[in-house]
């Protein structure tokens, strides 16, 4: 007996919930990796709940935000005819809502009970920017900022291995780039098309958004050397580790220029359909898998 799927409507579910933006909640595995804790079938098990916990709350934050975001959507270069930009009913967009966060909820409490409150926290500052900071510049940057790091703390809070200050540093900074770059392509489309994507673009208008960008990937250039200087000075065994800071620095430089190129394409879609850049993750993590577990 076949099956059939209906695969657009697969497509168009996913879209919804925005599946893709789920590849960020893999920052709740990484301080369980560079803690170098003793991996247990219980602890994937642990890491894996809160993977599916913290999607089902991020949905559930996206679904509101794009029925909300809807007359800016119809703008956006990218998400014209896309399979989310449509208009969901009030009532279907609040019952699939209710529904993510209980599942995400209930995983969470199970998972304990500060998994929960950072997953509450999360959801609230969310809820705030869908209604109100995204009107406020600068404070719209504050969800995402806030997002990665709630992340990093769930992640160690399962493990026991609660991130150092150089990998909560070096998280910051980067999600301060990925925004500040996003709202350089839509202050650079406002510009040609005099089109506003988002109530906050005429204050971005007025930064150095340019400059701004290239500070900040120096800073990650700069924190993450620092951090591998450390661990070297702590432990000379791990000298390998520093055979990652060219590569890195190489890697900051050309996806720098690669978004430059592909303006208005999403950083995690530029990130995960480029080849070179997967491959670099692989090198980079199995040279930390070595100088961390062996």
């Amino acid at each position: 007996m076949f099956i059939l799927v209906d695969v657009q409507r697969i497509i168009q579910i996913a879209a919804i919930l925005k599946c893709l933006q789920w590849t960020k909640n893999s920052l709740l595995f990484i301080p369980a990796f560079f803690a170098a804790v003793d991996w247990t079938p219980i602890l994937i098990y642990q890491l894996t709940l809160a993977f599916i916990s913290f999607s089902c709350v991020a949905s559930a934050v996206y679904v509101v935000n794009d029925w909300k975001d809807y007359f800016y959507d119809l703008q956006h270069p990218n998400k014209q005819n896309k399979p989310n930009n449509i208009s969901i009913a009030l009532n279907k967009v609040i019952l699939l809502s209710v529904s993510l966060l209980l599942i995400g909820f209930g995983l969470s409490f199970y998972l304990g009970i500060k998994v929960l409150i950072y997953s509450i926290i999360y959801w609230l500052i969310n809820l705030a920017y869908t209604f109100f900071l995204k009107k406020i510049p600068l404070l719209d940057l504050l969800p995402l900022i806030l997002g990665y790091q709630l992340r990093l703390l769930i992640g160690g809070e399962i493990a026991n291995g609660h991130p150092s200050a150089w990998l909560i540093s070096i998280i910051l900074v980067i999600s301060l780039v990925l925004l500040v770059q996003k709202r350089q392509f839509e202050v650079l489309f406002y510009i040609e098309s005099e089109i506003i994507l988002r109530p906050t673009i005429p204050f971005y208008v007025r930064l150095p958004l340019a400059q701004i960008i290239k500070v900040l990937y120096g800073l990650i250039a700069l924190l993450y050397l620092s951090y591998c200087l450390f661990i070297f000075q702590q432990d000379n065994q791990k000298w390998i580790i520093l055979l990652t800071v060219p590569l890195v620095f190489a890697c900051l430089y050309y996806f720098w220029k690669l978004s430059k190129v592909y303006f208005f394409k999403d950083a995690l879609q530029l990130y995960f359909t480029n080849w070179l850049m997967l491959l670099s993750t692989f090198v980079w993590l199995l040279i930390f898998y070595i100088a961390l577990y062996t």
